[in-house]
């Protein structure tokens, strides 16, 4: 199944992403998705942006330290400018955080930097090299542990994709023109070793969940269906596909045993 989102509101969502009963934020831990696209303005307080992203540090002071700091981790160097959007949308502080090779993922600093923070936001870029540089280490053990003490985890673009419990990420540039030629086209599989470019084994913040962003400007609903198809063929699973388009985002958290959601963009 594939469920696109294209604006603000809440949709018929399939059982376990059940559509919010009120607009009032649930307790507990909350994953932001971004679609990707430029944010607003800073003095905008009706951007997309600005209506999407303040939920990633709602929960507040997680860590007790009496400051709402949020993290925004990339492979590549950053600008000041998404840490000053942060801080103007209400954020106590917020910083950058890159992490370019395992060895830096591996390392006990960069982990204690995720876990002091109140919540993370991964920034856009490739998932395959998140994927690859992140996987199994101790910074991936930090965001499980910030979900854990009810840290928000956010993402856009590539860092959205980050957060599914499936995750395209096998460093090929497959599009949907691919699919629609070869519907086993090897541009389904992982450049390093040759096997499947979708995992299961990387931060998995929404179980069952497959997500692609950029989703009509980058015509990607073919290379979505060709995902879902690959799953089911090879791993027997029923995976929902989240398409999200630029500038829009998706709120996710779990109440009463299910996930709720709610649309926010344009």
């Amino acid at each position: 199944m594939i469920l696109v989102l294209l604006g603000c509101g809440s949709g018929a969502l399939p059982p376990d992403i059940a559509a919010p009963a009120s607009p009032e934020p649930a307790a507990g831990p909350v994953v932001v998705l971004a679609g990707g696209g430029s944010e607003g303005e800073v003095d905008d307080p009706n951007a997309w942006s600005a209506l999407l992203y303040p939920s990633l540090w709602r929960a507040g002071d997680v860590n007790g330290d009496g400051l709402v700091r949020v993290v925004i981790l990339s492979v590549a160097d950053e600008s000041d400018w998404l840490p000053g959007y942060f801080v103007a949308l209400g954020a106590g502080e917020a910083e950058n955080l890159r992490v370019a090779t395992r060895e830096r993922a591996e390392a006990d600093e960069t982990a204690e930097v995720i876990r002091s923070a109140d919540a993370l936001f991964i920034k856009g870029g490739d998932q395959g090299e998140y994927y690859d540089r992140y996987r199994g280490t101790a910074l991936s053990d930090a965001v499980a542990q910030l979900v854990a003490v009810g840290g928000g985890v956010g993402g856009t673009s590539a860092g959205a994709m980050s957060l599914g419990g499936w995750v395209l990420a096998g460093g090929m540039d497959l599009t949907t023109t691919d699919v629609l030629e070869d519907a086993c086209t090897p541009y389904l599989e992982d450049q390093s070793d040759g096997g499947s470019g979708l995992h299961d084994d990387f931060l998995g913040l929404i179980p069952e969940v497959l997500v692609d962003t950029h989703f009509t400007q980058r015509a990607r609903l073919g290379r979505l269906a060709g995902a879902l198809a690959r799953l089911e063929d090879e791993a027997g699973a029923s995976v929902l596909g989240v398409g999200i388009e630029e500038e829009t985002g998706l709120i996710v958290q779990e109440v009463d045993g299910d996930l709720v959601a709610t649309v926010v963009g344009v």
